[in-house]
């Protein structure tokens, strides 16, 4: 046993950060209940700001990135394995040769957003915790909106899927807009956490004002949706398909 830990201890802290928020984040999206929504990408930025401060190279911070969407896309796109077998009648090793390629091409925005998000930090010599972290959540927003792809999803979609009160924003800003809310509330938590190790008192503060953010607008949510069910308007759907 002493040896297997051994070879666990090799592994670099940024690999098992990107494998963390890979887990986090193909866990939190359907037919999950988005146990994570509001920290999944948080180890990633942290390792990515880690490799940026040791002065490690975007090829290094694209692989962090990398390892994460592959993770996420093998657990939250798994059903490609099925239909490749299903309805492309391939045999299972060429089936599951066609998941692992999609995987790992499949959400390159994410490593994308990390390395043009550390090139914004470094090239403005941005220094503040915080802001570093709004700019790679910003990044990523931005990329996983103009990214193209067969299957568009962002993690707003889970808030409808669990019904938490918040998706009622949705015809105010739309559910590529509520994915970005995610990823501001996921970039000041993790800013908040980090400055836990050196100022415990006002890391604290702003947690606890971020998720009371959350929770005013998740209630105000709740509300907009009775004053829709109050209505007498009826909207009767046939078919909804995306794409």
């Amino acid at each position: 046993m002493t040896g297997f830990f051994k070879i666990f201890k090799r592994i670099p802290t940024f690999i098992w950060l990107s494998v963390l928020s890979g887990i986090c984040i193909g866990t939190s999206y359907i037919p999950f209940n988005g146990w994570a929504l509001l920290f999944s990408y948080i180890p990633l930025w942290i390792a990515a700001l880690k490799l940026y401060q040791a002065n490690q190279s975007y090829k290094k911070i694209f692989f962090a990135g990398w390892m994460t969407q592959f993770i996420l896309t093998l657990i939250g796109f798994n059903w490609i394995y099925y239909m490749a077998i299903e309805f492309g009648h391939l045999p299972g090793p060429l089936a599951s040769a066609t998941l692992i390629l999609y995987a790992a091409a499949m959400h390159i925005y994410i490593p994308l957003s990390l390395v043009f998000g550390i090139w914004i930090i470094k090239r403005f010599h941005i220094a503040a915790t915080h802001a570093q972290f709004l700019f790679l959540a910003l990044a990523l927003a931005l990329l996983e909106r103009a990214w193209p792809s067969i299957f568009e999803w962002n993690l707003a979609y889970t808030l409808l899927w669990i019904q938490f009160p918040l998706y009622q924003w949705a015809d105010v800003v739309g559910f590529w807009g509520l994915s970005t809310w995610l990823l501001i509330f996921q970039a000041l938590l993790g800013s908040a956490l980090v400055l836990y190790q050196t100022n415990k008192q006002r890391s604290i503060f702003s947690m606890a004002s971020i998720l009371t953010v959350i929770g005013a607008l998740s209630i105000s949510g709740a509300y907009k949706g009775k004053a829709w069910a109050a209505t007498d308007s009826v909207v009767k759907i046939g078919v909804a398909q995306g794409n």
